[in-house]
């Protein structure tokens, strides 16, 4: 700072008719002073005013060729290093750079654009809202004239020809979109919709497969590709997937399993109800109400058995059915009767791989798999024995 004169705590730069108040340290070729009106400028190591023209109300430290500067209406620029402004016509209420290459900046009527480093903005069109996503590598744009919205990349390539009403949080590379009619899809970061189709509802994806609902209220599944699995027809009624099966009904008459491959358990036959017993056995109604345990190939298991009810699984390794005279066994994942000799007039619980069945009044028994049909004396037994 020897070419600087102090005079009563003025500041002095050699040979200009120019009085500072403070000068801080050199940062590179670049100085930043005040005078004593509060303005800001810069002076090289030349001791020369980088802008003499505009002095600021405030200004940063510059950064990657740039000092963000305010001008007395509170408005503001940019500052390059040689002394111009970013953009001499136009100062901004907002300035925020979203990388090396440019900024988003907003005008004084609130609107919103891009900036590039050389000076050039990057829409014709100012918009109502300007937001990053992403971490700064997609924005979103509102348009002034409808609400509508789009995604753009940091240097204004807008990505998707279709604009729509929202567009929610990218996750994993997708969003939730919804156009103008409230119908939505799923809308990559690279700005391509999945599918042709617009839905009613789109449910989470669980293992690339999501519940879909169409326009008219019906249900498919789609894959994270956009592939409808069962595009030949669109369902009553759907479940979530469970060991990669589906129960779905055509009508409330019409039920079926669909597999996660797209096939139907039966291409032919629709059944008033079905249950996957295993991967590879089921139980389905009938027409006339009547209960069958099948394969995966429709093959009815154990044809004299006509059910009544089909109850619930026990231990995940067998399932409760009634016969047609109210009586109750059970059946292993194979479809082989737990007691082929007795039924039972009542199955009351499952504990410790046992099935507490009753006779009658008073006349329990115990059956399982590995030992067939035992006395309550012998359970306790068994159970005392286990538990020593």
């Amino acid at each position: 700072m020897q070419n600087i004169a102090n005079t009563t705590n003025e500041y002095s730069i050699d040979r200009k008719n120019i009085k500072v108040i403070k000068v801080e340290d050199f940062h590179g070729d670049l100085a930043k002073v005040k005078d004593k009106s509060g303005l800001f400028n810069f002076i090289t190591s030349k001791l020369e005013l980088l802008s003499p023209n505009i002095w600021f109300s405030f200004a940063t430290d510059f950064s990657n060729g740039f000092s963000k500067v305010r001008n007395i209406k509170g408005l503001w620029n940019l500052l390059k290093l040689d002394g111009n402004l970013l953009s001499p016509k136009i100062w901004f209420k907002s300035i925020k750079m979203i990388d090396e290459k440019g900024f988003i900046v907003q005008n004084e009527n609130g609107l919103w654009n891009l900036l590039t480093v050389n000076g050039i903005f990057s829409f014709f069109e100012w918009f109502k809202k300007i937001t990053t996503l992403n971490d700064n590598k997609l924005l979103l744009i509102t348009r002034q004239s409808d609400e509508l919205c789009n995604i753009t990349t940091p240097q204004g390539i807008i990505l998707c020809e279709t604009w729509f009403k929202t567009i929610g949080t990218f996750i994993n590379g997708m969003a939730t979109v919804k156009n103008q009619d409230g119908l939505v899809n799923i809308l990559t970061n690279e700005g391509k919709l999945i599918s042709k189709i617009w839905f009613k509802n789109i449910y989470p994806f669980k293992n690339d497969v999501a519940m879909v609902e169409n326009a008219d209220g019906l249900f498919n599944y789609m894959r994270i590709s956009g592939e409808i699995i069962y595009p030949k027809y669109w369902f009553y009624r759907v479940s979530d997937f469970t060991n990669n099966m589906a129960k779905v009904a055509l009508d409330k008459k019409k039920v079926n399993i669909l597999f996660t491959n797209g096939t139907l358990l039966s291409n032919d036959l629709w059944f008033s109800d079905v249950n996957a017993i295993s991967d590879t056995l089921f139980t389905v109604k009938d027409e006339k109400g009547i209960w069958h345990i099948i394969n995966k190939n429709c093959d009815v298991i154990n044809k004299d058995l006509n059910l009544k009810s089909v109850g619930k699984s026990y231990g995940n390794n067998m399932i409760l059915i009634e016969s047609e005279n109210g009586l109750w066994n059970a059946i292993d994942l194979s479809g082989n009767l737990v007691s082929p000799n007795l039924w039972f007039k009542e199955i009351l619980s499952y504990e410790n791989d046992f099935l507490h069945v009753s006779l009658g009044f008073n006349n329990h028994r115990y059956v399982s798999l590995k030992t067939g049909v035992i006395t309550e004396k012998e359970y306790k037994q068994i159970k005392k024995h286990s538990e020593t």
